[in-house]
């Protein structure tokens, strides 16, 4: 049920809020002497305002990181010779309203996959069954709290 709780919170830090966060970019991965990279461990990232400002610790990989960039949706472009920027608008109204049904249904995938584990430990055993369905409803109510504090930044 951790796990399940623990995996819908990090799903949540790559979606845009209100402000600029540089978990957006970080599992984006970037070919780097022949394997796939996150950006994360190839540089340093900054937010700056409206933008995501990228300091590689290689700066010959500029091109293959706005490349990556580009194909994930970004609107990347190098800033200098050692720096790449990601531009990052204020999101319109239909694309807040497509955030807030994605979050939605990543938090009701979280509650599934909790209650698929509470259904594993009932059938492995009935004791416990009273205090399953409390630890249950912790985790499900953990789960809304999170889904609703994620809407209310946006």
């Amino acid at each position: 049920m951790q796990k399940s709780y623990q995996y819908f919170s990090d799903q949540l830090q790559s979606i845009r809020s209100g402000f600029i966060n540089v978990g957006l970019i970080d599992t984006i991965k970037v070919p780097y002497q022949g394997q796939k990279v996150p950006i994360s461990q190839i540089g340093f990232s900054i937010p700056k305002n409206n933008q995501i400002c990228i300091t590689p610790h290689d700066p010959f990989i500029l091109g293959a990181i706005t490349d990556a960039l580009k194909a994930a949706g970004f609107n990347a472009y190098p800033f200098s010779k050692t720096s790449v920027v990601v531009s990052c608008p204020k999101p319109s109204t239909d694309q807040i309203d497509k955030v807030i049904v994605q979050i939605k249904k990543l938090a009701e995938d979280a509650r599934i996959s909790i209650r698929s584990v509470r259904k594993r430990m009932r059938q492995q055993s009935k004791e416990f069954d009273k205090s399953l369905q409390v630890l249950t409803d912790q985790f499900i109510e953990k789960v809304d709290l999170l889904m609703e504090k994620k809407i209310g930044m946006i």
